[in-house]
């Protein structure tokens, strides 16, 4: 918990709403023990969404019950920092590292104070220890408060490097010659947004299996580490069109060729099939379709795993029960067709929340209730965005016309910048105004502010409309 509480406090942009905060939580929680975590949150009824599962699926997954833990009975989890070190963040988070150059640099009230350890293919060749230097030397450069430690050591391609910090006698490693700052940038050119969230449509195996070459892929704390096993797993689901589940078959569709260098396993129960390179076991292949029979019952997990040849982990690609998946599939009939922009004119609040109670105690794996849950929302702010008309966002002010009086049922908020400036509820308005329908916000802001309009219900916030500039826009559902 200390080591948590330091996290919090020590991020850039801590999340504003209370569905942000549980889902930060999640990620935090699983980061600093280096395990998903998302199946502890699941027995307590904290759902993880689609965005926290990528976030956190590349770390290795939880596999002891921690939910019974009890004055008795314990399980330890190998967290990467095992005791709270309060100064340890905070020089992982300055320490700058050169392994094409002469050294690193520390800030000043760090380096007079702890032990720092250059080593070659895991041998100590050089360190700092409280300021005494042993083959390097160190001194102040300019007026920017650095200490600069120089090797005296000549650095060879192929040659490891690492530096550690030394606390109690424990080396922590902070910077490595496999894991530097253009590697972990080229990891993320493979990606197509600067969350990390999307693969780059261009990107193809030999350039994920490239950058492999230069990491070890066990050590699944580093961020590039983890980044490239994301990426390889985003990778593998572009070549899957879709999957059809039923009582006696089910079936993959490939988009290409491409799956004939992979090996997959489908599981289904107790029941098994591959497709090694192309060529099926226990299965059929007509083009690109697959084709696994089986009896499969309502309550029995379909997996659906697949291996490239550069890690030997498979990678879960589907993972579901026949039950489940027909929940999913239910969810269609909200909506008008597949793309979910619209929903069909019988939808209602009840039918939405009832579709939220379905998911409680339905499902027993993370990704399938994520699913779940990120459509029946994208049902409910449809819904929601009836309410409103349009939003009129000027240089400095935001004005939000309602359709007709249901908005006097609900809850809405207004946050400028990702902090609280204005709300109406149940059709009264706080630090703004409301007048024939028309809700206007007082106090003024910036063109380039970011505006956010979100809806409150049931402890889960929904956000409605967001903007960082001047505009128009309508939000009604039936509007195209």
């Amino acid at each position: 918990y200390p080591q948590l509480h330091q996290r919090y406090r020590m991020m850039q942009d801590p999340p504003s709403m209370s569905d942000d905060q549980a889902q930060r939580f999640i990620v935090e929680t699983s980061l600093l023990s280096n395990t998903d975590l998302s199946s502890f949150f699941d027995k307590w009824g904290l759902f993880s969404t689609p965005e926290t599962l990528l976030k956190i699926s590349d770390l290795p997954p939880l596999t002891q019950p921690i939910w019974t833990t009890d004055s008795n009975t314990t399980f330890p989890l190998p967290m990467p920092v095992q005791k709270y070190i309060p100064e340890l963040a905070h020089i992982l988070l300055d320490l700058t590292a050169y392994f094409s150059g002469p050294g690193f640099s520390v800030d000043q009230q760090w380096f007079w104070t702890f032990r720092y350890e250059l080593t070659k293919n895991g041998n100590v060749v050089a360190w700092v220890d409280r300021g005494q230097c042993v083959n390097c030397t160190a001194g102040s450069d300019g007026p920017d408060g650095r200490m600069y430690v120089h090797y005296h050591i000549s650095i060879a391609p192929g040659d490891l490097w690492t530096i550690q910090v030394i606390f109690d006698r424990v080396p922590y490693t902070w910077k490595s010659s496999n894991f530097t700052p253009l590697l972990l940038s080229n990891v993320k050119g493979l990606f197509a947004d600067e969350h990390c969230r999307v693969i780059d449509p261009r990107v193809e195996q030999w350039s994920i299996n490239l950058l492999m070459l230069g990491l070890d892929m066990k050590k699944t704390g580093e961020l590039a580490v983890r980044l490239l096993r994301r990426a390889q797993s985003l990778y593998l689901r572009t070549i899957i069109s879709c999957i059809e589940t039923g009582y006696s078959v089910v079936n993959v569709t490939f988009v290409d060729i491409r799956f004939r260098d992979y090996n997959y396993v489908m599981t289904l129960g107790s029941v098994s099939a591959r497709l090694l390179r192309g060529h099926a076991h226990d299965s059929e292949l007509n083009g690109n379709v697959w084709k696994i029979p089986a009896t499969v019952g309502m309550h029995e997990t379909i997996s659906l795993t697949a291996s490239p040849f550069s890690i030997e982990e498979p990678f879960v690609l589907f993972k579901v029960t026949l039950s489940e998946q027909q929940l999913i599939d239910r969810l269609a009939w909200l909506f008008t067709d597949a793309t979910m922009t619209h929903l069909h004119f019988y939808v209602d609040q009840a039918m939405i929340d009832e579709n939220y109670e379905r998911a409680q105690g339905s499902f027993g794996n993370s990704s399938s209730r994520a699913i779940y849950l990120s459509r029946v929302n994208i049902a409910q702010v449809l819904l929601l965005k009836k309410t409103i008309a349009k939003v009129v966002r000027t240089a400095d002010s935001l004005y939000v016309y309602f359709e007709g009086e249901t908005f006097k049922n609900h809850n809405y908020k207004l946050f400028v910048n990702g902090v609280y400036a204005a709300e109406v509820t149940q059709g009264h308005a706080y630090y703004s105004s409301v007048s024939n329908g028309t809700w206007s916000s007082i106090g003024k802001f910036d063109r380039d502010d970011h505006c956010e309009v979100s809806w409150d219900y049931k402890d889960a916030t929904h956000i409605l409309y967001e903007s960082k500039r001047a505009d128009t826009l309508s939000l009604s559902s039936e509007v195209p």
